[in-house]
């Protein structure tokens, strides 16, 4: 009791409640966690709003010292890359990344390439590769799996690696050169899918644009009466300072129109579609110790957003080419997301098959 009583910031209640779960745990009954982590706040070690849900699990809300200076030594002096041989150069397309304005972590980004003569267009869909830079077995790789991805809270975000790395080149980062997964699809007429690989590939972001901005020029040229002819689409002044040129813009609308073609390819398919709005919560991180911290909600649908919608499909499109290319080469379910780098099911899932290789040389 005079130990307790010498914490700062406990009061009479607290420091009995505090005893009367120790006395209640030294006669063999369970402790009140909810007890506990009131002394815990008022002795200043947790925040009143801390995870507790998180910490019971024990979900480390920090990368470990170790794990800092492996993504140090990572960064001082990178890593041979694995698939230097086979990464295909893709820094002449343009690629934009769309996301939220508050996201420090970009993980993939959208080109589309024209093929010459006017005979089609190819679309890809880049996901950033970290494995590039982590071996598997090491202690990065560890933790990652341990995580499994980035939790984002309504005060920040727990990342799946050290932010060093997770922010950097684990990142598609604007204006400069990123390792990437790149998965590219032709379109049929329908929307159906057609030519599918995944490639390792450099790319180097060409527009970082956030939801709002990439609804506003899908907006403007829509109002423009030009939507339908990409080609000829002219930048407003609201595109031309976010540094999108007319043949960005043109670019972007040409992306929309595949993703509305993909959406009704499936929709003819019977897919259903449930329009649930979403809810994005924030509040301030120096909000945490306050009994009534500041909470501002907004509401977020796809079904609202062009460029939300644009995204979705794509990601569902990125999807479809992995598993048609599993299906081809025969894998049972499952295997395209456990197959790790270096196993057999690695080497065929980053190279295209014999049929989608000859397929693209005769597009090309």
């Amino acid at each position: 009791a005079i130990a307790l009583s010498a914490l700062p910031r406990i009061d009479d209640v607290t420091t009995q409640l505090a005893l009367a779960s120790i006395q209640l745990a030294g006669a063999g009954s369970r402790a009140d966690p909810d007890v506990a982590a009131a002394l815990l706040v008022e002795i200043g070690a947790l925040r009143r709003h801390e995870p507790l849900q998180l910490l019971r699990r024990g979900l480390a809300l920090q990368t470990s010292p170790e794990q800092e200076e492996e993504a140090l030594a990572l960064l001082a002096s990178p890593p041979p890359d694995p698939d230097a041989a086979s990464r295909e150069e893709l820094t002449q397309l343009t690629v934009f990344t769309i996301d939220d304005a508050s996201t420090t972590e970009v993980d993939d980004g959208l080109s589309l390439e024209r093929l010459p003569g006017g005979t089609g267009i190819r679309i890809w869909i880049h996901v950033a590769d970290p494995t590039r830079w982590i071996r598997p077995g090491c202690n990065l790789d560890v933790a990652g799996r341990e995580r499994i991805r980035t939790l984002y809270l309504p005060w920040g975000s727990v990342p799946m690696f050290p932010r060093r790395l997770a922010e950097g080149p684990f990142s598609l980062r604007e204006g400069q050169v990123c390792d990437a997964m790149s998965v590219c699809v032709s379109l049929g007429t329908d929307g159906s899918l057609a030519r599918p690989r995944v490639v390792p590939s450099r790319v180097r972001v060409s527009h970082k644009l956030t939801y709002d901005q990439a609804d506003a020029v899908l907006a403007a040229a829509a109002a423009a009466g030009e939507a339908s002819e990409a080609d000829t689409v002219a930048p407003s002044a609201d595109c031309s300072s976010m540094g999108l040129d007319a043949a960005a813009v043109a670019d972007l609308v040409a992306l929309r129109d595949a993703a509305l073609s993909r959406r009704a390819y499936r929709e003819a398919r019977g897919c259903i579609e449930i329009p649930l709005p979403e809810a994005k919560i924030h509040v301030p991180y120096s909000h945490l110790d306050r009994a009534r911290p500041s909470v501002n909600i907004t509401r977020i649908s796809q079904w609202d957003s062009a460029s939300r919608g644009l995204v979705a499909e794509m990601m569902i499109l990125a999807g479809e080419a992995i598993g048609t290319i599993g299906e081809r080469w025969v894998l049972p379910g499952g295997c395209m997301s456990s197959a790790g780098r270096g196993s057999e099911l690695w080497n065929i899932v980053k190279a295209p098959c014999p049929a989608c290789h000859l397929a693209s040389a005769a597009a090309l």
